[in-house]
């Protein structure tokens, strides 16, 4: 990448019109205040037969449980769908090298189970350099994807205890 901004974007996820210039407009008026990065909130597109305000009542809860982790674990919200950084900040933090990549789905006490992804780990790395991540907040960024890791899962249910035991468990140590 050659510009000031990078921005991270999945080819199976949906993007309003307004996403790339409310992802740039978050961290070029905020960078006086050390923003470096920025996020957005996503949506499920439902593809089974979970009714899409069950998936809204889920997103809030989501979010309940985000507002918690924002104190001090704001990397644990960056996902690599909707992520954006200062490409100079993101140069001379390492880019996206990370020591184990996350492969398969990554089932919570597997082999293969690691924390992060490479724009978590980015995240995590711009903010312990005293960098700041800010959300692009509001439907001008709002990513809508697929409900396909909640189907991975077993479903809507049982999904939802897959994650509150990892929120809880995480949260303990």
């Amino acid at each position: 990448a050659k510009g000031k901004y990078f921005l991270c974007a999945d080819a199976d996820c949906i993007y309003p019109t307004t996403w790339v210039a409310k992802m740039v407009d978050t961290m070029e008026s905020n960078e006086a205040k050390g923003v470096v990065a920025t996020y957005s909130d996503y949506s499920f597109i439902t593809s089974g037969s979970t009714p899409r305000f069950v998936m809204a009542i889920y997103e809030a809860f989501r979010n309940l449980i985000y507002y918690l982790k924002l104190r001090d674990k704001v990397h644990l919200l960056v996902r690599g769908f909707s992520f954006g950084f200062l490409a100079k900040a993101g140069l001379e933090n390492g880019a996206f090298l990370i020591g184990k990549q996350r492969v398969g789905k990554g089932i919570l006490g597997s082999e293969d189970y690691a924390i992060g992804g490479e724009d978590g780990n980015m995240a995590f790395t711009l903010v312990n350099n005293g960098g700041k991540v800010w959300l692009s907040g509001g439907k001008a960024a709002r990513v809508w994807t697929s409900d396909r890791r909640l189907v991975y899962d077993g479903g809507f249910m049982n999904a939802l205890k897959i994650r509150l035991k990892k929120y809880f468990f995480k949260n303990k140590k």
